[in-house]
């Protein structure tokens, strides 16, 4: 789901779920099984969140503020193909270390059930539910073959169109449901950027901050850890707000691809596994009461260490052989 949808989003809708499946089998707050099932849920929003363009507002703010100081851009389907490495390598790590933490006397037997019970409840889809699904299927095909001819944006603002023009959207729903103050944020973060690259401000942090450097790997290496860490100390979308800038710049001195140096910012803002502070997935999970947050630090720190690991040979060696060279 978090190909397509925000991961907070994700986690958000299935925590109803998720919550009745650990009552249903039994688990307590404090107990590791009904953890194992948070975690899970979280793990595997902020994961997938990586994958695609849709996953969080850190990579559609990452590649505005591409587009704003080079001109260029990278398309839904490059997007996806960079970083399937990084998230089947995730992946499995989160489910190695979800299999070890699960009790070995853990009571599933009657989830199926629980589960087939809940869809019979809900009953069959709606003229409506039908429409939402094509018009959101045919968005994300839009994105995919014809994201980098129309724009990104563009593809967007006609599935919006559409929404009303097909009567799956109303006003009223748009005014309660749209947060407008996302909207002057990302605006904002792009005009920054801009200025930054506009006053001189951000070469100057870059070479600040990267003076010393003088390979471009070692200038990924830089910002990949820089993101990294801002990530856990404040919201993903803020740390590539922070952070590009001065990233493209770095790029442009040590003559690093800003393609490149995108998708590493972008990328590694979304590892974030450790601290409810860097993600709402982390902080939604930890709400419940099942995951502790010294449980949430404790563990994310696995999935942390091997992101970056994986990352670093995947910027290294990967993006180069399918493109992402410089």
């Amino acid at each position: 789901m978090a190909f397509f949808i925000s991961e907070h989003a994700v986690v958000a809708m299935l925590f109803p779920l998720v919550l009745e499946l650990a009552r249903a089998s039994g688990a307590r707050p404090g107990e590791k099984l009904g953890m194992v099932y948070f975690l899970a849920l979280a793990w595997g929003a902020i994961v997938g969140g990586i994958a695609t363009l849709l996953g969080g507002a850190r990579a559609p703010l990452a590649l505005g503020m591409l587009q704003a100081s080079t001109g260029s851009g990278i398309g839904f389907l490059s997007w996806l193909w960079a970083t399937a490495p990084l998230v089947l390598g995730l992946l499995a790590t989160a489910l190695a270390v979800l299999w070890r933490l699960l009790p070995e006397d853990a009571a599933l037997d009657g989830l199926l059930a629980h589960l087939n019970a809940r869809v019979r409840d809900l009953g069959s889809f709606s003229y409506r539910e039908w429409k939402v699904l094509g018009l959101w299927l045919m968005v994300v095909g839009m994105w995919i073959f014809l994201g980098e001819a129309w724009g990104l944006g563009t593809v967007a603002l006609l599935g919006v169109v559409l929404a009303f023009v097909l009567g799956v959207a109303d006003w009223r729903e748009v005014e309660e449901d749209v947060n407008w103050g996302v909207f002057l944020m990302y605006g904002s973060a792009i005009a920054l950027a801009s200025a930054l690259q506009a006053t001189g401000a951000a070469a100057f942090l870059a070479s600040t901050l990267f003076g010393g450097v003088h390979a471009k790997a070692s200038a990924l290496a830089a910002i990949l850890i820089l993101s990294l860490l801002l990530t856990e100390v404040m919201s993903n979308a803020a740390a590539v707000a922070v952070l590009m800038p001065v990233a493209l710049a770095a790029s442009s001195a040590l003559g690093l691809s800003p393609q490149v140096a995108t998708l590493g910012v972008a990328v590694s803002a979304g590892l974030a596994f450790l601290l409810p502070v860097s993600t709402p997935a982390i902080a939604i999970v930890v709400s419940s009461g099942y995951v502790r947050p010294l449980q949430a630090f404790r563990y994310g720190l696995w999935l942390k260490g091997v992101g970056f690991l994986l990352l670093l040979v995947v910027a290294w060696v990967y993006w180069p052989w399918i493109g992402f060279g410089g």
